[in-house]
């Protein structure tokens, strides 16, 4: 009798199913999405709102409006973190509606993780980050799921490649600066201009950054072809959802202007980025090389994400009405992101 013979009758079959599925784990990390972030996700989100049925809630100065915070501890990868949840329960539509200036949409996307091994800025006294926190809206006593996943799906990314990296927090890393520096334009800037734009591209310029975005994206699949399969939405959905109709897309197409405004010395867009790259150790020409390599790279994995999916849910995608998707492998042009 053969070794793998003889493993699978002394071990059982789940023994192989168990070495299947750690190959399987491995090939999805090469294709850019986590299974683990993906587990830890649904496990996060299903423990929020658990946690949020038995809440105490306790009212705010405006009628209509209470809130409650969360806190409780959460084993992701087989380590805790400590989690925050605070949010704003709107009674119904039009108290959301009406007080929709002073708490906006904006105030319920921030989520925020710290996590690894660091140093005090002041002091060098080092210290073991932990954390995540959510901020939540929920109307007429329901929560925004989506935006619930999406969130929480992109910091448990950053604290999955924190835990491969050693437990190393990211802002050891030497190139912080820039980061801070680009997030800093990019969250603070008006829509639309020169300095918005490139403060993405700077932001997206680290690849932690990208891979959070593409497990976003990918959840977004994910949830969509759950709905369908439910009966609850229209396949149509997920074709725009996988041709253009997403944030990556908007995201690498908001890329590929801000670097031809770069290249091309448009007087404003060089201004933004010296600005940003000012007491850093990137120089222009270094930006820019990171920035066409940031392009390649997110569009190279929006399309690995179509590649996934097609693989998790073969049988969505017999429908004709995928057919035609510009994804498919194709051998003069073996790249997605030519078809961006």
């Amino acid at each position: 009798m053969n070794a793998f013979n003889k493993a699978v009758e002394e071990l059982g079959i789940n023994a192989l199913y168990e070495v299947k599925q750690y190959i399987n784990n491995v090939i999805q990390e090469e294709l850019g999405i986590s299974d683990v972030v993906d587990y830890g996700t649904d496990a996060l989100c299903s423990e929020i709102l658990k946690e949020l049925k038995s809440a105490v809630w306790e009212k705010t100065e405006d009628k209509g409006i209470k809130h409650t915070t969360l806190t409780f501890e959460f084993m992701f990868n087989e380590k805790p973190v400590n989690v925050s949840v605070e949010c704003y329960s709107f009674s119904d539509a039009y108290t959301r509606e009406a007080y929709k200036k002073k708490y906006p949409n904006e105030f319920f996307e921030n989520a925020r993780s710290a996590y690894g091994k660091t140093k005090l800025p002041l002091s060098q006294h080092p210290i073991n980050l932990k954390s995540l926190v959510v901020s939540l809206l929920r109307v007429s006593g329901q929560v925004d799921i989506e935006r619930l996943r999406y969130s929480v799906r992109h910091e448990l990314r950053h604290i999955y490649e924190q835990q491969k990296n050693g437990g190393i927090s990211f802002s050891n890393f030497k190139d912080n600066t820039l980061y801070m520096a680009a997030a800093d334009m990019y969250n603070k800037s008006a829509e639309g201009t020169a300095k918005k734009n490139v403060g993405l591209l700077g932001y997206l310029s680290f690849d932690y950054e990208r891979h959070s975005f593409v497990e976003e994206y990918f959840d977004g699949i994910k949830q969509l072809i759950t709905k369908i399969q439910a009966g609850e939405e229209n396949p149509d959905k997920l074709v725009h959802y996988l041709d253009n109709d997403n944030k990556i897309m908007k995201m690498i197409a908001t890329m590929r202007f801000t670097l031809s405004k770069l290249e091309n010395n448009d007087k404003e867009y060089v201004s933004a980025a010296n600005e940003m790259l000012e007491n850093t150790e990137f120089s222009f020409e270094k930006f820019i090389q990171m920035a066409e390599d940031a392009i390649k790279d997110l569009s190279l994995r929006y399309g690995r994400c179509i590649v996934k999916a097609k693989n998790d849910y073969p049988d969505i995608f017999k429908d004709r009405r995928y057919a035609d998707l510009s994804y498919r492998q194709n051998i003069d042009r073996p790249h997605p992101e030519y078809y961006i």
